[in-house]
């Protein structure tokens, strides 16, 4: 890793007067390097490196260090520290959080209601009025429901380019026939309750999101055990029904399906507009399982394919086949209504 230089150490001097003693490499993401740096001092803090892809403009530093410390000027504490970012040299600096993941086995409804507790604070941040108007919408953040569909259209045209015989086959054979279906679905539905699809989610009823939650960016203090919330990379202005759908769909750590109706009748009660959240979860649920899939199939795309390596051809048959079991999921809960029990 390329932290420990003279330019870090003297960016630690500057902005907090320390100096570093050691950087231990971590585990990163797919768009950052990170480290443990231990200080003389013995502090210890995480130092992010942010990486730039080519064809993706995305302010990744800015969105992330911009809005954790928006938050922790606002009294959220369930998020690292934010200390100082450089951009000249694309890294940012947060308090070091001594926590470990959890296994799916091991959430409790306890957690649940620590982040039901946590979206709550973020929808409250709606009334920092002047604060607030500063923070751009969330990545890919969907306000009406025309929006959705068009965001789903777009990617399916993108993956429908992709020269993979075993992928067009589930793409021709399986999603496509079915989203056609959901799709009809959603918008018999959008007009018996009442929504034109046009309709703008109004500004009252939308939240601050990390756009990116789920279990996989939870950590569980140590020793304190109170869940911090990691990975604001997507933050911003979003739909709630989303940050909520994505909660549950998301793939890399999953919520166990018995907690479902747990954390929607909580969130329920904690969140403003209750019955136009139900019906809106309603129509977006299905919309956003597509999604799922259809993100689960990006090693697929032109530009991710020649990124794999050796292991391609494997990553690629890991991948296509998770989206057969989340697109299967998907269209069992759809046909069977089995996720309107849950609100």
């Amino acid at each position: 890793m390329n932290l420990a230089t003279a330019k870090i150490n003297e960016q630690f001097l500057d902005k907090l007067g320390v100096d570093i003693i050691s950087v231990e490499p971590l585990q990163g993401g797919a768009n950052s390097q990170v480290a443990k740096v231990i200080s003389g001092q013995k502090d210890t803090f995480f130092v992010k490196t942010y990486r730039q892809t080519i064809g993706d403009t995305r302010d990744r530093l800015g969105t992330e260090f911009e809005g954790l410390r928006f938050l922790w000027n606002h009294d959220i504490r369930s998020i690292p520290e934010p200390l100082f970012a450089d951009r000249e040299n694309n890294f940012a600096v947060y308090r070091f959080v001594q926590g470990q993941m959890l296994n799916s086995i091991d959430i409790t409804t306890k957690h649940l209601s620590e982040i039901v507790a946590f979206f709550s604070a973020l929808r409250d941040l709606i009334y920092a009025q002047e604060d607030a108007k500063k923070i751009s919408k969330a990545s890919e953040a969907c306000f009406s429901l025309s929006d959705y569909l068009i965001n789903i259209e777009q990617r399916l045209v993108r993956l429908s380019e992709v020269k993979h015989k075993q992928f067009q086959d589930f793409i021709n054979t399986c999603l496509f026939p079915i989203w056609k279906v959901l799709k009809q679905d959603v918008l018999r539905t959008s007009a018996k309750l009442g929504f034109s699809i046009d309709h703008l989610l109004p500004l009252d009823e939308r939240t601050l999101s990390p756009s990116d939650v789920g279990f996989h960016n939870i950590l569980c203090e140590v020793p304190s055990k109170r869940l911090i919330f990691i990975d604001f990379e997507y933050f911003g202005w979003d739909d709630p029904v989303k940050m909520i759908c994505d909660f549950i769909l998301q793939p890399a750590m999953p919520l166990p399906i018995k907690l479902y109706p747990i954390f929607l009748k909580e969130i329920q009660q904690s969140f403003p507009f209750r019955d136009k959240l139900v019906n809106r979860f309603e129509l977006l649920f299905p919309i956003l399982g597509i999604k799922w899939c259809l993100i689960i199939l990006n090693p697929f795309l032109p530009e991710r394919i020649q990124k794999l390596g050796v292991d391609g051809d494997l990553i690629l048959e890991q991948r296509l086949a998770k989206a057969q079991e989340k697109l299967s999921t998907v269209y069992h809960y759809h046909q069977t209504r089995e996720f309107l029990q849950w609100v």
